[in-house]
């Protein structure tokens, strides 16, 4: 991640159950009450474009009005903005953004939560 960037944005496609793998891999973590995943690990919410670093909330502006990304289709992708918990921009707070939830990872972008679920 040391690229100095403290954010990145993609479009991302969302793993539910009765998705291909998903029984699978749900028994494999062990936890079977999950019905659907958002996530920085591509192996569960696949990159539909790629990862775009940004530095401000105005630079995550222009970049979304840039047309670069991929407009999500509801329901089956959505917007992922994840930052460096450890940078200044670790708790962004903004009207126009909705946190979904946390997840922990290294420089792998793998979730250790759902990768260590046993």
């Amino acid at each position: 991640m040391g690229d100095g960037k403290e954010m990145w944005l993609s479009t991302r496609g969302v793993r539910r159950a009765g998705d291909p793998e998903w029984e699978g891999y749900i028994q494999f973590v062990g936890l079977p009450h999950l019905r659907e995943v958002r996530t920085i690990d591509s192996w569960c919410n696949s990159c539909v474009d790629g990862n775009y670093p940004v530095s401000t909330l105005d630079e995550l502006w222009e970049l979304l009005g840039m047309d670069l990304l991929t407009v999500p289709v509801p329901g089956r992708e959505y917007y992922l903005l994840f930052t460096d918990a450890f940078g200044p921009s670790g708790s962004v707070r903004h009207p126009r953004l909705k946190l979904l939830g946390y997840d922990l990872s290294d420089e792998t972008w793998t979730s250790s939560l759902l990768n260590c679920g046993r």
